[in-house]
């Protein structure tokens, strides 16, 4: 392993895999400073300085901590190791490198949904009941299957029939979810207020 590579002895391994390094919110990172702080530490050993941190506030919070425990950190992609003064510089500008891409990655996302919006485009997830995605243009369309039993519950809740009345109906007609489910109050709900969608 990498630990005895360096001629260290496993103490214990964290893993957040899935997890953003732009916050602290994360189950193996907290749970790795928790037993930081009830444990003697000589080392911390990460894969990637991003990995731990992508925020410069909260590196250097950390950094202090390790320095204030005497804890070694090293960061085996980015050759940082505190160890070395001369790292130092070194891990300030590859956090704020990865702290920057960070937050250019985010605004692109943004700016490319706010675009797919602004052409009619689906944005994601799972297209509501009665629509379906036409993935060559990427907009929602009526599903001929659902979009008549849609249109009937419209109908009917603008009627004045409740949402008992409706989904009693729904079962009579064994009309049911894409999923095969059956059609509950709370999905009503979902469908009846939620106008910028349901255009009949």
């Amino acid at each position: 392993s990498v630990a005895d590579k360096y001629g260290f002895q496993l103490c214990k391994y964290f893993s957040d895999d899935g997890y953003s390094g732009t916050n602290t919110n994360r189950p193996g990172y907290k749970s790795m400073m928790r037993y930081l702080k009830e444990n003697e530490i000589d080392v911390v050993l990460v894969y990637k300085l991003d990995r731990f941190h992508r925020n410069e506030t909260n590196l250097y919070n950390d950094m202090k901590l390790f320095q204030e425990r005497g804890v070694r950190f090293i960061a085996i992609n980015d050759s940082i190791d505190t160890s070395d003064e001369s790292t130092s510089l070194l891990m300030a500008v590859q956090s704020a490198i990865a702290a920057n891409f960070s937050r250019n990655l985010s605004k692109l996302s943004w700016e490319g949904l706010y675009a797919a919006a602004q052409n009619c485009q689906f944005t994601g997830g799972k297209p509501p009941y009665g629509y379906t995605l036409d993935h060559d243009t990427m907009q929602l369309v009526q599903d001929t299957a659902t979009a008549p039993a849609v249109k009937k519950m419209f109908e009917l809740y603008a009627n004045g029939h409740s949402s008992n009345d409706i989904c009693a109906w729904l079962k009579e007609n064994c009309i049911q979810t894409v999923g095969l489910k059956i059609i509950t109050q709370i999905c009503l709900i979902a469908i009846f207020f939620q106008p910028s969608t349901y255009i009949i």
